[in-house]
């Protein structure tokens, strides 16, 4: 039963029956099927990569302690498949959770609106409920670097490209008004199917749990294409600011991968 939870097809059936909720002529409804299909193939719960298998190192440096910690892994498309039940994505680096999921897993519940439906920028405004939530560190399954949590976050603004349906950034506001997170979305490739992936993601959250405290912390995450076809996160770095300035607080890096096909 939890394995059936994972099947992106189930997202992809949500989808479908919000969609035929809406007017046909709303334009919400449009602007939605464009969003779903570029965004397929690495928001929400998407399918597994079509690989047999994935060996990567991962390379983790925090900064103040002498000696890196290097991970080797393999992992198979059933793998990575099974662990998006627990919120874990490999092709993310694994602690990567974003608000713009529980739009693609249950837009119902998120009960989006059109902000601004123009030629050159369209916005759209979400509540964020149980699923919706931001959660960004350096590291993997079990183990991670300046892992931060941005709680009880109320709703969030995205802009779109109207042209290709892939956010280009993102505001997440608080239950008070104030701005939790500032997320950008750049740098994408198209793949194969027509969907698109960025191949760069920075969250800006002023005021983010970390630990058992809050801090204004930078991440910036840059992602590659294996084999044309396979997104992964290439490397992260995680930056707190503070009144003294900036601090370099940790940094990732993928190497040695290999895709099987």
């Amino acid at each position: 039963m939890i394995r059936t939870f994972a099947d992106y097809k189930l997202t992809r059936v949500a989808q479908k029956r919000y969609l035929e909720s809406l007017p046909a002529r709303e334009p919400l409804r449009s602007v939605l099927s464009k969003f779903f299909r570029a965004n397929r193939r690495w928001l929400g719960r998407p399918p597994a990569p079509r690989i047999d298998r994935i060996d990567y190192t991962l390379h983790l440096q925090l900064v103040g302690n002498e000696d890196p910690v290097t991970i080797s892994y393999w992992v198979d498309a059933r793998d990575i498949d099974f662990l998006r039940v627990d919120d874990f994505h490999i092709d993310r680096g694994g602690r990567l959770s974003l608000p713009l999921d529980s739009v693609m897993m249950a837009p119902d519940q998120g009960r989006p609106t059109l902000v601004e439906n123009g030629e050159s920028r369209v916005e759209i405004r979400y509540e964020l409920a149980d699923r919706g939530r931001l959660r960004v560190g350096l590291g993997t399954l079990d183990l991670a670097y300046w892992e931060g949590k941005l709680q009880e976050p109320s709703h969030a603004i995205v802009t779109l490209d109207p042209r290709r349906g892939v956010p280009i950034s993102e505001d997440v506001y608080m239950e008070d008004g104030s701005l939790g997170a500032h997320l950008t979305y750049d740098e994408y490739e198209r793949l194969g199917d027509g969907s698109w992936v960025p191949l760069r993601i920075e969250v800006d959250a002023p005021n983010i749990h970390v630990a058992a405290r809050s801090a204004h912390v930078q991440y910036v995450l840059r992602f590659v294409l294996l084999d044309k076809d396979t997104w992964m996160l290439a490397g992260a770095s995680a930056t707190e600011l503070t009144q003294g300035g900036n601090l370099l607080r940790a940094y990732s890096s993928l190497r040695d991968s290999v895709v099987h096909r």
